[in-house]
């Protein structure tokens, strides 16, 4: 593509605005100021409604139920409200947060059944090495990590 023939998708615009602001206003703006500003005027409209059975997805945002699992929940109840809500995935709600607080302090995080999965895959690997009597010391690093994968940071 000619540097001067402009963009031909709103994908190739968002693109080279993201580039042009990076490279003029990098020293000026932190990492979370140049996302935010790329995607403060795009509305949720503009995305492509996904397969839902429901149909008419983002038509009405009364209709989108937000799925929250609170900070201090088990791990048995973050899979209990995900298999009874049919989702894969969660928004983890700072149960320390006040309820007026903005989503970014409320949310700290989201909590996925893939993750889940990995993380107790994982856990029985630990538990199997140990209890064939083998070392976990090359394990425990990774246990250490997924744990804190779910933690505030």
């Amino acid at each position: 593509m000619a540097a001067e023939e402009s963009p031909r998708s709103p994908e190739a615009k968002l693109g080279l605005r993201v580039e042009d602001l990076w490279d003029i206003q990098q020293p000026q703006l932190s990492p979370s100021e140049k996302l935010n500003s790329c995607f403060e005027n795009i509305l949720v409209s503009s995305f492509p409604p996904s397969s839902s059975s429901q149909g008419q997805l983002f038509s009405n945002l009364a209709f989108i139920n937000l799925i929250e699992i609170n900070s201090d929940s088990s791990l048995d109840e973050a899979v209990q409200i995900l298999s009874k809500q049919r989702v894969l995935s969660a928004l983890v709600r700072d149960v320390e947060a006040p309820e007026d607080a903005s989503w970014i302090d409320r949310y700290i995080g989201i909590v996925e059944f893939a993750g889940i999965v990995v993380w107790l895959l994982h856990q029985s690997e630990v538990t199997a090495v140990r209890i064939m009597g083998g070392s976990a010391a090359a394990l425990e690093p990774a246990a250490s990590s997924m744990g804190e994968a779910f933690s505030r940071p």
